[in-house]
């Protein structure tokens, strides 16, 4: 009965949510026999609040035109300019804004579109519905309504944290001579601490020095040494086996800050071994050769033989 009731509440929620009820106030306005309402029926007199959310496109020879924008859409556009092209607008607002529109127009029939633009590295997503209309004065208006929907999120963190490849900072700890002695690990993602199979609370803050994972080696460890040693933005990639594994590792320094990105790449050296066997080991006689220069790379041994 309690379910039933939470499941009541929230279609009532959403039955009075802006998207619904202007899709009801458009269906509506739409009068028998005709294909679209009427653009007064729909988008004057009652919208309230709404009508700050709504971009009015009209049809021009190129696609559409902004015709008159809400204050809430202005701030979206970062204009509040009438009567003005598409292609004055924001690059991803104008696309989305095109695509909802146009079909919205194909279809007769309001068309929902969701925007996702990106401002200071922040990713906001936006509802757009196209609501076509006719005008009186002949063509098509198309109310579009713009808001923006759940919360914003960093697109720089988002990748850092879904990649599949490890991405680890280290910050370098020097000695009293001023040369790199150590690194700390200051910065990761979950890649990274599945790829080195340690615990993901355990990797932050580590020193190298002082762990047991593949990159505590002492080969890795003098190869960062190396890098920072070089006193230039560099970027290096070596591979480096770790519990029957084949890890890539790409460093690029920045300074005393040092980005690691690691790679499973055991799947690619099994099918080279396999390619490489099956190369070695065929009965016909095999070669490669440098196509510029005609020189042979490598022959297998049925080809000395031959």
């Amino acid at each position: 009965m309690g379910s039933a009731r939470k499941q009541s509440a929230k279609s009532t929620a959403d039955m009075f949510e802006d998207v619904p009820v202007l899709r009801r106030k458009w269906q509506a306005g739409l009068r028998p026999g005709e294909k679209l309402p009427r653009y007064e029926d729909v988008m004057l007199g009652s919208l309230g609040r709404l009508a700050d959310h709504i971009v009015l496109l009209k049809t021009d020879n190129d696609g559409f035109a902004v015709s008159r924008t809400g204050r809430y859409a202005q701030k979206w556009l970062g204009d509040e300019r009438w009567d003005i092209p598409m292609a004055v607008l924001p690059p991803d607002c104008a696309t989305v804004l095109s695509e909802a529109a146009s079909n919205a127009a194909n279809n007769n029939h309001p068309y929902l579109a969701t925007a996702h633009c990106v401002r200071d590295g922040m990713v906001r997503t936006y509802d757009v519905l196209a609501l076509p209309t006719f005008s009186r004065w002949g063509g098509m208006l198309i109310g579009t309504y713009v808001n923006e929907r759940g919360a914003q999120y960093n697109l720089l963190d988002a990748i850092f944290s879904t990649t599949d490849d490890g991405v680890i900072a280290v910050s370098t700890i020097r000695d009293a001579s001023g040369e790199p002695a150590d690194f700390q690990i200051v910065h990761h993602n979950r890649a990274a601490a599945k790829l080195l199979k340690v615990r993901a609370d355990g990797l932050q803050w580590q020193r190298l020095s002082e762990g047991s994972h593949a990159l505590c080696s002492d080969a890795v460890r003098a190869r960062l040494r190396e890098t920072v040693a070089s006193a230039a933005e560099v970027r290096e990639l070596f591979e480096i086996d770790s519990d029957d594994r084949a890890l890539r590792l790409s460093i690029t320094a920045f300074g005393d800050i040092l980005s690691l990105t690691i790679s499973d790449v055991t799947p690619l050296k099994r099918r080279e071994a396999s390619f490489r066997l099956l190369f070695d080991n065929n009965p016909m006689p095999m070669w490669v050769f440098d196509a510029e220069t005609m020189g042979f790379l490598k022959v297998n041994d049925a080809a000395v033989r031959h």
